[in-house]
């Protein structure tokens, strides 16, 4: 879609921090711009064309743009690589379950910020972690390659990363 405000003042402050703080003078400083197209063919010329007019107007002007979609077979390969490593699962949890789970790790972490554990009577219920978590990194890759093969309907299950739900 378009820019809006919160984007342009995002942008700009997230473009001139990281500048100020590299210490990279104004005639140096470029950026590379990079479209999320992640369905390339639902994307509109329309708002490609008028989020570029937008950044060049905010005097962003992009060394390099490029495509999410540029990426995709390297991303599907780290990607495979990660679930290969035992660092990522599918994932058959509900966004509400996995909301859940995060509310449990919030909960968890204050907890801990009280100088709580998991002994006192005090401590959070619930487990913070997807029952899919521990699967087989085999059985990921065959879940992975047909959620590529359309196997699965649109938002039955995702990839995560096995994150410490405790940090």
């Amino acid at each position: 879609g378009y820019l809006h405000f919160g984007h342009a003042q995002s942008m700009n402050m997230n473009f001139s921090l990281a500048f100020k703080k590299l210490g990279v003078e104004t005639p140096q400083r470029e950026t590379y711009f990079r479209y999320d197209d992640t369905n390339p063919e639902a994307e509109c010329a329309e708002y490609i064309d008028s989020i570029r007019e937008d950044v060049a107007w905010m005097g962003w002007k992009p060394a390099r743009m490029s495509y999410a979609s540029d990426y995709f077979d390297e991303l599907y390969r780290y990607a495979e690589q990660l679930i290969n490593d035992g660092h990522c699962y599918v994932c058959f949890q509900t966004s509400e379950d996995i909301e859940k789970c995060r509310e449990i790790a919030r909960m968890q972490a204050q907890a801990r910020s009280k100088k709580l554990s998991g002994t006192d009577a005090a401590w959070p219920a619930g487990d913070p972690y997807s029952p899919w978590r521990d699967t087989e990194p085999a059985v990921n890759m065959k879940r992975f390659r047909d959620m590529r093969k359309g196997k699965y309907n649109e938002g039955e299950c995702c990839l995560r990363m096995k994150m410490d739900m405790t940090s």
